[in-house]
């Protein structure tokens, strides 16, 4: 029994090194301590039994704490492929692997938006800059420095964008799936925030769905848009559609173009209508000089 006593102890006395819980000092034992008299093995086991097992649990707990911290601080930590992936055959997935600093905020118009940085990373746009070519930047906050769109404080603002065209971008990112049953004033939020922040591709799918799915668009409207937007496929088309339609422009109408672009269409309208319908009529002739200006 004696030689599984102090099998026991050397085996808590090593556990408690290891697990740096306990500095168990423990002195040579002397050979007289195996005949110590009026101290029977039983005795002595039964005095120590309780202090090695309270010892070995605590040291079972303390590892068991250390591996789920250890857990915890893999699933977090994939700042580095070469940290993450040791193993040459596993590689974080180019577009479905989010990093840990993927959240970003923005103030839009007066409102804070929390929202996926890879979104805007993902393609060419003036935030391909922002993310990925330049460092990140520091700003001052209360006396104290915070990367940019950490922080509520530290929101990078978007200046000429709305809150509802830049509502429009996030519905196009986060349900894209579900914008066919969008009216067109969404499409045209997002044919605006696509513009002004270069997304060249969702301008692309604004422009085409636009076209095609609401064909019915007033002109006028249309002719506004894409004299802004400068989206070419629209702006002859529906500058013929204004003038060759019975209905001249309204005041309201007016005030949506330019007083150049009014007066073109006036002058094509007047040669339109006066013109003998016993004679056959250029009428395409004529829609493009007035567009171009070259009608007399």
């Amino acid at each position: 029994m004696i030689p599984l006593l102090f099998s026991l102890l050397s085996s808590v006395k090593e556990l408690s090194a290891t697990a740096s819980l306990v500095e168990l000092q423990q002195p040579e034992a002397p050979p007289e301590l195996l005949i110590m008299p009026g101290v029977s093995p039983g005795d002595l086991l039964a005095s120590l039994c309780p202090i090695a097992v309270a010892l070995i649990v605590a040291t079972i707990r303390y590892r068991n704490e250390k591996q789920m911290q250890q857990r915890t601080s893999d699933l977090h930590d994939h700042s580095s492929s070469s940290s993450a992936f040791e193993d040459a055959n596993i590689t974080p997935s180019e577009t479905f692997y989010v990093s840990d600093n993927s959240i970003v905020i923005f103030r839009v118009d007066g409102t804070l938006y929390r929202v996926h940085r890879h979104y805007f990373c993902s393609e060419p746009s003036v935030f391909a800059d922002m993310f990925v070519v330049r460092p990140p930047q520091l700003v001052e906050v209360n006396g104290e420095k915070q990367l940019e769109g950490t922080t509520d404080e530290s929101a990078i603002e978007i200046p000429g964008v709305t809150a509802i065209e830049f509502e429009a971008l996030l519905h196009f990112f986060y349900s894209s799936y579900d914008l066919d049953n969008t009216d067109p004033e969404h499409w045209v939020n997002l044919l605006f925030v696509a513009t002004r922040l270069r997304f060249t591709r969702i301008r692309a799918r604004a422009i085409q769905t636009i076209g095609t799915k609401f064909e019915s668009m007033c002109p006028v409207e249309k002719l506004a848009i894409g004299t802004m937007l400068n989206v070419e496929e629209w702006i002859f088309s529906s500058f013929s559609k204004i003038c060759r339609r019975e209905k001249p422009l309204s005041d309201a109408e007016a005030r949506r173009l330019d007083i150049v672009t009014v007066a073109r269409i006036a002058r094509a309208r007047e040669a339109i209508h006066n013109f003998s319908t016993s004679t056959p009529f250029p009428a395409d002739r004529v829609v493009k000089e007035a567009f171009e200006g070259t009608l007399s």
